[in-house]
């Protein structure tokens, strides 16, 4: 999966940094960035078990709703769906595939169009789709997100790398405790399509 955030936007938003030469850091540390907001907002790693908001293959086991059976909520809205297999045997063969005339894509998850309901037995359903985004390609409230928690880790994060605490006025602060999602993150991820879509199904 690539980063759904360029470099170069990542550059633009840390004052006094050109050149090159810290290029690799920068690039693992928006991956970092990027995958934690990600979690965030409820989007699991893609088939290769990357996290993040660049376009990807998700092989996904979700459960129906109980309170709409024609309705199956996903964690985030596939830009296709290459396969729906029902199979409560778990085999998952030619002979479960849901056609893709029964059912469409929603702001809701995937709808029933032919009148049936989704099974509610457990990992008997598995979608195979496609979602998230290109470089340069994300919605601007998500890339604002990525990049200010990126930020975070840069200037927070990384002056702290190889200690187990920070020391500040009130005294020290664990490392792990640096790695949180800020408030600020939260805010912006709260703003953007891929938590509304969370908020929307969960």
């Amino acid at each position: 999966m690539a980063l759904a955030v360029e470099l170069a936007r990542a550059k633009a938003a840390l004052a006094g940094l050109s050149g090159t030469a810290s290029d690799a850091q920068l690039t693992v540390e928006l991956a970092a960035a990027e995958a934690q907001v990600a979690a965030l907002c409820g989007w699991p790693p893609d088939d290769d078990g990357v996290r993040g908001f660049g376009a990807g293959t998700f092989t996904l086991y979700p459960s129906a709703s109980r309170s709409e059976p024609r309705l199956l909520p996903l964690p985030f809205e596939p830009s296709a769906v290459t396969t729906v297999h029902s199979d409560t045997s778990y085999v998952y063969g030619s002979g479960s595939l849901v056609s893709s005339s029964d059912y469409t894509i929603t702001r809701d998850g995937l709808w029933r169009t032919d009148g049936g309901a989704w099974t509610l037995a457990p990992r008997a359903l598995r979608v195979v789709c496609e979602a998230g985004w290109d470089a340069g390609e994300a919605p601007s409230e998500v890339e604002a997100a990525v990049v200010a928690q990126l930020v975070h880790r840069w200037r927070v994060l990384r002056p702290g790398q190889g200690v187990p605490s920070a020391s500040g006025r009130d005294g020290s602060v664990q490392r792990d405790a640096l790695t949180a999602v800020p408030q600020l993150v939260q805010e912006l991820a709260a703003l953007s399509p891929v938590w509304r879509w969370r908020a929307h199904v969960g």
